[in-house]
């Protein structure tokens, strides 16, 4: 999703700097395509195409995924300072539609609701927004000796919450019914501030990126002891998926339904169990069967880490549940 939304907007960029941007389509005619429309999506949709700027950002994401984590730490320190001029910009555009609303007495409905007539949206983003979750244990291994690891992650986490909050709440007063992308009514406004704040936040979410595909390659690494073979699968095959995929209406839905069927689990109910079961110990015999899992439920409940990864287990799970039925209720009505 964000190697789309990064090559979309970079493409928009383009055409608001240059007035045009070029895409190569290979299917069913091999061409070059011209856009100047003012748009998320300069090119339509379902094509298949190879857009400028999602060359742009494969070259940059790539180029970072092969170095490690530490050789990334000033691309982090850019991405936070563009994060901090989208926030700057993006509350100094839309406080003013706010307070006009306000003054002139109209009540904006639209998204200012905290669950809205779509609550499967909502608890979704709420839930995966945080699968950062899954690269924490390696983070806490690359941080320096001595550092409040988790001083440091929990003041970002929260930082990032009452972000979401206000420009979620600002922004629902200030356009109402929006699209769920923040940067096409931004862009939309042709708006100076909404301009750069939208630029700004495409460019703040490049140097994450490439953070996931060396994770994923360091486990590959370790399981495999073949660095290059590691590298490969992890930083050059998602990218090459997603150069003949990431226009793709279907390819798109796939990765929503894998998203709300899958890695909730992968991401918060397998962790948080595997860290249950490590407060509670090995027993020197384990019980087979479901004798095992409740010995090992109870062990885990004895320890008060174990009984907390336990009870937050069992709250995450339930909430991932009523996404997917939601999600499930939603697709057949």
């Amino acid at each position: 999703a964000q190697i789309t939304i990064v090559a979309q907007a970079l493409d928009a960029m383009a055409i608001t700097l240059t007035g045009w941007s070029l895409a190569l389509r290979y299917y069913p005619n091999l061409e070059v395509m011209q856009s100047n429309m003012h748009s998320l999506q300069p090119f339509g949709v379902d094509q298949q195409l190879v857009s400028v700027g999602f060359i742009v950002a494969m070259v940059i994401c790539v180029g970072l995924g092969l170095l490690d984590l530490t050789s990334n730490t000033l691309p982090q320190y850019i991405s936070f300072s563009l994060l901090s001029t989208f926030v700057l910009t993006g509350i100094s555009h839309i406080i003013p539609l706010a307070f006009h609303h306000a003054s002139n007495g109209e009540v904006i409905t639209g998204k200012t609701s905290f669950i809205g007539d779509d609550p499967s949206s909502i608890i979704g983003v709420a839930v995966f927004n945080y699968s950062i979750v899954i690269a924490i244990p390696s983070l806490f291994s690359d941080s320096k000796h001595g550092l409040n690891f988790s001083k440091a992650s929990g003041t970002s986490i929260y930082a990032i919450c009452a972000l979401y909050l206000t420009i979620g709440i600002l922004g629902s007063i200030s356009y109402g019914t929006m699209s769920a992308n923040i940067m096409e009514p931004f862009l939309e406004s042709e708006s100076v501030l909404g301009t750069i704040a939208s630029f700004a936040f495409v460019w703040a979410i490049i140097p994450p990126l490439p953070i996931y595909t060396i994770l994923i390659s360091r486990n590959l690494e370790q399981v495999t002891g073949k660095p290059l073979l590691s590298k490969v699968l992890g930083v050059f095959v998602p990218w090459t998926l997603a150069l003949f995929l990431y226009m793709s209406e279907a390819f798109g839905e796939f990765l929503v339904w894998t998203s709300i069927l899958v890695l909730g689990f992968t991401n918060y109910t397998m962790p948080l169990a595997i860290a249950a079961r490590a407060c509670g110990g090995v027993p020197s015999i384990r019980k087979a069967g479901w004798e095992g899992i409740i010995e090992d439920v109870h062990r885990a409940w004895m320890d008060e880490t174990g009984r907390k990864a336990l009870v937050l287990n069992v709250f995450v799970t339930a909430l991932l549940l009523v996404v997917i039925y939601l999600n499930i209720r939603k697709a057949l009505l």
